[in-house]
């Protein structure tokens, strides 16, 4: 039996597991969340409003004419967390709160009187 040959296939399973166990370490979870923004006393869907990933500026979208919103982003692990939204709308409070992936929230703002 040739020793160098069984080594080479006896070291080819750790390595193949190394390599896999860091593959899934790499993983990036893809977060999207959607919403629908309502005015708290009206129960109106408001339009325009800014809605950001809170802490990243440039990730960011407004609501649509019926108050709509979708977001997506690339977030680093295995799971994926809670996406952290800032809505702001002139007239309104700002909102901060986080939505769970692929979840559609309704969020309703407070105008400020």
């Amino acid at each position: 039996m040739n020793t160098k040959a069984s080594f080479s296939r006896k070291m080819d399973l750790p390595v193949f597991l190394m390599i896999t166990a860091c593959l899934f370490c790499a993983c990036d979870c893809h977060q999207n969340v959607s919403g629908t923004v309502l005015d708290t006393r009206t129960k109106k869907t408001i339009d325009s409003v800014y809605v950001q990933i809170a802490g990243k500026t440039n990730i960011y979208t407004f609501t649509d004419s019926t108050g709509n919103f979708r977001l997506d982003n690339i977030s680093g692990g295995f799971s994926c967390p809670p996406m952290p939204l800032a809505l702001t709308k002139s007239g309104y409070e700002i909102k901060i709160l986080e939505i769970k992936n692929a979840a559609h929230d309704t969020i309703f703002l407070e105008r400020i009187h």
